[in-house]
């Protein structure tokens, strides 16, 4: 399975890498500071941009054909971004 995550470097977001790529998933993190993930793996995909900045990571995921988008966020406004990648 192939899963994007936002929020990664976050308590929760790190958990649910880490038990994605336990199991086994694809992963691909989008991440403000790269430098700040210091979860490493054969199948994780590290992509620096801001979930509230589309543009800053789209180009990255576009092609991409997952199966699950997850996201959260405590301090900011949501907002409902659905990438053409999450297509299935």
């Amino acid at each position: 399975m192939k899963t994007i995550v936002f929020g990664a470097t976050g308590g929760t977001g790190k958990l649910v890498v880490e038990q994605l790529l336990k199991a086994g998933h694809e992963v691909t993190v989008i991440v403000r500071n790269p430098v700040r993930f210091a979860l490493r793996g054969e199948k994780l995909e590290i992509v620096k941009g801001d979930a509230f900045q589309p543009g800053t990571f789209e180009k990255s995921v576009q092609r991409k054909r997952c199966r699950n988008l997850l996201s959260w966020c405590r301090k900011r406004e949501p907002r409902l971004f659905i990438p053409k990648a999450s297509k299935t």
